[in-house]
């Protein structure tokens, strides 16, 4: 178990202060997802973390809501109905669909996979009621350039390669989303 939490320091570059001791006593996931939302856009801030074989298995870029303004940066995050910024916190993963609409547009016809989640922290306990989901995004490229907010109203979008890849922890085992801003301790 030190090795699983040494390894968790050195990957996620969190500081020593971080209290790992959680992460012992929660150990009823495959797999975390854990996105940095301190890093910028344009790195691979979404890490798949396999807690069995102690070690990432993936890492990609995720888009922050608009919590940065135009920055690749988020800098400010909201629970509330309406803000479309990022909220931080553990979710857990409900139902996977396709996106049938976004602000008002049918956009079915797009086939876009995604997961709804549900918020289980007070910082994220309206995720479902905001719609936050995590989901396929064609427009986000695989490329280190930053992805600006206009991808996300406070959903956790990735790369549509991305999407495929993560979706095969997901859909066969128990998998824990840690969305932190430089502080994973807070969380876990």
């Amino acid at each position: 178990m030190k090795k699983v939490l040494m390894v968790l320091l050195t990957l996620l570059s969190c500081d020593s202060s971080i209290n790992t001791t959680p992460i012992a006593k929660n150990l009823a996931y495959d797999y975390y997802i854990l996105i940095d939302f301190s890093m910028a856009s344009n790195s691979n801030r979404l890490k798949v973390y396999d807690i069995k074989n102690n070690k990432v298995v993936y890492s990609c870029k995720c888009a922050h809501g608009m919590g940065g303004g135009a920055e690749a940066t988020a800098k400010s995050f909201s629970n509330a109905v309406g803000s479309h910024k990022t909220s931080l916190g553990r979710y857990k993963i409900g139902r996977k669909r396709i996106l049938q609409s976004f602000e008002g547009w049918d956009i079915s016809m797009f086939k876009i996979p995604c997961y709804e989640l549900h918020g289980l922290d007070k910082t994220n306990s309206n995720a479902y009621k905001r719609g936050i989901l995590l989901h396929a995004d064609p427009t986000i490229s695989t490329t280190p350039i930053p992805i600006l907010p206009i991808h996300s109203f406070g959903c956790l979008s990735v790369p549509s390669s991305s999407f495929r890849k993560i979706s095969r922890y997901i859909d066969n085992n128990k998998v824990l989303i840690v969305a932190y801003y430089k502080n994973l301790g807070d969380y876990i």
